[in-house]
């Protein structure tokens, strides 16, 4: 079995959270990554960072929008948040939006490998907090709207769905859309 989660995740997020879902819905879970320095001489663990990066997926039509926050979220993501935008594509945002996981490695790697005359290694790891989660999205907004391609929004969630809730909403907005392109034909 693969446990990459550069391809893990979006085999979650596609069998969850299908494209052309509705706009009011979001996919959140939470990854914590972890980076360990160890001695290549001693094998003595130098440091350790760990951090939590928050991620929400929409697919409001054939594209898939992907936003981060680093951060916990103790209040199961509701509310309103600021959010990275880091990918809005129909194809690329397996790579461009989960492209920080890698980000986040390398960055906790550089903060050790500063003083030249000791040999370090580092271990790197990802572990899914909690279960992946449905949400209902009652605000999306670019901070800088003027623009085109804005990173930065301001998201509210305002609630979590269970399956129960989750499987008629996304079958009627399908069905919506259905009778809406009977409509204009």
């Amino acid at each position: 079995m693969d446990t990459r989660f550069d391809r893990i995740i979006p085999i979650i997020v596609e069998a969850m959270l299908p494209r052309n879902s509705a706009l009011s819905v979001g996919l959140a879970m939470q990854l914590r990554h972890s980076v360990e320095v160890v001695s290549k001489k001693s094998g003595e663990t130098l440091n350790h960072i760990a951090m939590n990066v928050a991620y929400l997926f929409v697919r409001p039509a054939s594209y898939t929008k992907v936003f981060t926050k680093v951060g916990e979220f103790p209040d199961k993501f509701l509310g309103e948040h600021e959010w990275f935008m880091t990918c809005d594509h129909d194809s690329c945002w397996r790579s461009d939006g989960l492209s920080n996981l890698f980000d986040i490695e390398y960055h906790c790697k550089t903060l050790f490998e500063t003083d030249e005359d000791r040999e370090l290694m580092s271990h790197t790891s990802f572990e899914l907090v909690g279960e992946p989660q449905y949400h209902v999205l009652t605000k999306m907004e670019k901070l800088k709207p003027k623009e085109n391609y804005c990173r930065d929004w301001r998201i509210n969630i305002a609630e979590k769905l269970n399956t129960d809730q989750i499987v008629p909403l996304l079958i009627g907005f399908h069905e919506k859309q259905k009778t809406e392109r009977l409509n204009a034909s």
